[in-house]
């Protein structure tokens, strides 16, 4: 009868228990969406800028061509910086989509 009583009168310590357990594991969850939903907003911006900068890189192309019917830009610094700002850019992006991945692992 003992066992029983002490049952009865534990009871709502092991619910206290079990909620703030679950309440953890939601709130973690929650935390973790919110944290994959900035890091895709991120991205999704990133991969604008991105095109932005092949636009860029077009059209600089485009007016050498046509002002000093320039075919070879390896020699020209101007281009091989835009280059460098797209790759640095593309490698940035994914990078931040390993880390969104990563997070999903956890």
């Amino acid at each position: 009868m003992d066992e029983f009583y002490n049952k009865m009168y534990n009871a709502p310590e092991l619910v206290n228990i079990k909620i703030k357990k679950y309440y953890s594991t939601i709130l973690s969850l929650f935390n973790q969406s919110a944290n994959n939903g900035k890091i895709q907003l991120e991205v999704k911006k990133l991969k604008w800028d991105l095109k932005k900068k092949y636009q860029e890189l077009g059209n600089y192309v485009v007016q050498k061509k046509e002002q000093k019917s320039i075919c070879d830009f390896s020699q020209d610094a101007i281009y091989l910086q835009k280059i460098n700002d797209i790759i640095k850019l593309k490698f940035y992006i994914e990078e931040r989509l390993k880390e969104k991945y990563y997070r999903l692992d956890i």
